[in-house]
């Protein structure tokens, strides 16, 4: 990663693994984790109550993200009639 002074902003190297590591470092609001997943947003939150769920990240007082990484293995994690799959 490379610093821009100018913006004032990270830019990744020209390099394939600098692309796919902002990639997994996207942070997914609510409405996007819940349609990826396909759970509502009630759902969500029972789960995290339960340690069920990917714990997200806070971004300020009241907001909360999700890495996307984080969401993208605990799909993986899913046993195959949890995620939809025939057996």
């Amino acid at each position: 990663m490379r610093v821009d002074v100018h913006r004032r902003t990270l830019k990744p190297s020209n390099t394939e693994e600098g692309f796919a590591m902002m990639d997994d470092d996207k942070l997914f609001r609510m409405t996007e984790v819940s349609g990826l997943v396909g759970l509502s947003r009630s759902a969500i939150y029972l789960r995290l109550q339960d340690g069920a769920f990917p714990t997200p990240v806070r971004i300020g007082r009241r907001g909360v993200r999700w890495k996307r990484s984080d969401i993208l293995q605990w799909i993986a994690e899913l046993q195959p009639t949890q995620r939809g799959d025939p057996k």
